[in-house]
């Protein structure tokens, strides 16, 4: 698999080299444990993610499924939205209703393009803005519009979520 060449703080190395050890003592294999647990075959999981963005799945896969959670502190560039495209697949698979917050709506492209690379093309998200109209709808990469109705026809889609559950809906995205 590629890394991406990131380095870690000498003043870190040391916590995070032991959290990988600890991680491959319970799970074995990091890129297998990570291949398994987002349904990929192994030799595939270098298609979609960057030596690095595996160990952070790795660690926030681990940490998620003990009750705890899980800080991605990297730098621009490293991959943050494909590692959290990367748990929303984990926890669609584990029966879970994502929810994906953002600063601003224009961020929503931004995941939808991560998930469709990692493999889910046709996402699609529920916002819970309210004012996705005309020109404040959000143009989405494979093409399609993201949008919302009216502010009282937009509450009725949320609160028949809220009674009769997600739908054709496969994750919320809010800011």
């Amino acid at each position: 698999m590629q890394g991406m060449g990131t380095l870690v703080p000498r003043n870190m190395a040391t916590a995070a080299r032991q959290a990988m050890t600890a991680l491959e003592k319970r799970h074995g294999s990091i890129d297998r444990y990570v291949a398994g647990q987002l349904g990929y075959p192994e030799k595939d999981l270098g298609k979609y993610f960057a030596a690095e963005q595996v160990d952070a799945l790795g660690m926030a896969i681990n940490n998620i499924a003990d009750g705890s959670g899980f800080i991605i502190g990297d730098q621009t560039g490293i991959g943050k939205g494909r590692v959290n495209a990367g748990i929303i697949r984990w926890a669609k698979r584990q029966g879970y209703i994502p929810v994906f917050v953002t600063m601003k709506p224009d961020l929503y492209a931004d995941m939808v393009r991560d998930l469709a690379d990692i493999g889910m093309e046709g996402f699609n998200p529920l916002p819970t803005n309210a004012d996705l109209s005309g020109d404040k709808a959000i143009l989405l990469p494979d093409g399609r519009t993201l949008r919302t109705k009216t502010a009282k026809a937009h509450e009725k889609v949320l609160a028949d979520v809220m009674k009769n559950g997600m739908g054709a809906y496969d994750a919320v995205f809010t800011t």
